[in-house]
This record gives structure tokens, sequence and C-alpha cells, in this order.
């Protein structure tokens, strides 16, 4: 599955077949951006820059599902997401100093969002990039121009920003989880 960047759509190519399917989210000029694929229960989570939502598609059904944050949170450009084991749906807000949490299971879902540490004197925002969550639920993101990666643990609420040394303004892109505990990242 892709995202159609600029679009509302969400594409899905089947290499076996040779097959494309589309799927036309609700909301016009989404933009979707983020899209976690395998997520549990077979559902399709994505994010919605233009929109300032997050969405969900359930493949069996082609049903989508958005979601907007309450009056109280205030996103600016939320652009990738993750699920975590207990289906907590985790996004980074590009447009801000933030990440946060959609809570999609109660009746009216929760949302949280977190700041993340100062920019150094070079930026004016971090840019939460790239999100994953790793096999113990922690979870880590790309500060796109604070030139850091960020490790969140839900379950003491502890953030550690790890600084990535060299060049005026490092510019972290996608991160990634690798083997041996090993955080993998792109930097310019």
């Amino acid at each position: 599955m892709v995202g159609s960047s600029g679009t509302s759509r969400i594409a899905m190519y089947d290499p076996s077949s040779r097959l494309n399917q589309n799927y036309a989210v609700p909301t016009n000029s989404a933009i979707i951006q983020g899209i976690t694929v395998n997520a549990p229960g077979d559902t399709i989570w994505f994010a919605e820059a233009g929109s300032k939502k997050i969405g969900r598609l359930l493949l069996d059904s082609s049903k989508f599902t958005e979601y907007s944050p309450p009056a109280s949170i205030s996103l600016s450009a939320p652009i990738q997401v993750a699920v975590d084991s207990s289906g907590d749906v985790w996004f980074t807000d590009h447009g801000s100093n933030q990440f946060g949490v959609l809570d999609p299971h109660p009746q009216i879902a929760t949302w949280k969002v977190f700041p993340i540490g100062y920019c150094p004197d070079n930026c004016v925002y971090g840019l939460p990039n790239a999100i994953f969550v790793d096999a113990k639920n922690t979870v880590w993101f790309s500060e796109h121009i604070a030139g850091r990666v960020g490790r969140y643990d839900p379950s003491t609420g502890v953030l550690t920003e790890y600084v990535v040394r060299g060049g005026s303004i490092p510019l972290m892109w996608w991160a990634m989880p690798g083997p041996n505990n090993l955080v993998w990242f792109v930097a310019w």
C-alpha cells in the first residue's frame, strides 16, 4: 500500500496478480502521508496531513473511519503513524514540536500529544517525522530539523532524545528498528 501524496486516495499493488486497487479517502485534500500496513486486525492506519486527521481503512469491508482531534488538541500536519501492540495509534506532527497517540477503542476516541525537546538555535521546529513502535512498545521517531532520534517509553512517560553529531543541521529523515536493538536512520 502506498499513500498518494497530495490526493485523497490510498492505492494497493498486488505483485502476484499485477493488479492495483484504489480506495478513495472520504475527505478531499486529506494529503495522505504516513501509512501503517499489517496493523492488528488487518487494518490500515494513515496520517492525513492536509485535514489534520488520522484515518483507518478496514481491508475486509473497504470501510473508512477518520478521527479528528478534539478542540483542545492542535495539530499542524500529522505525517507518520505506527500502531502499538494494544492498538493505539502513535503519530508525529511534522508541523510542530510534538508527537502523540490516538486511542480509538473507547466510545469517544482519546488523544494525547507530547512536546519534543527544544531545538538548537538553528531551527524553529524540530519537525518530528518517521515513527515506529518496537517489540517492547517503546515509541521511536526522527526529528527532521532538530537532528535527533527520540525514544518515548509510554510506561514511564520518559522521552529521551539522542543528538546526531555532524554538520550544522543533520536533517533526520526516516528511522526504523533493526536487529540487536539497533535503530537505523537516514540523515543528510
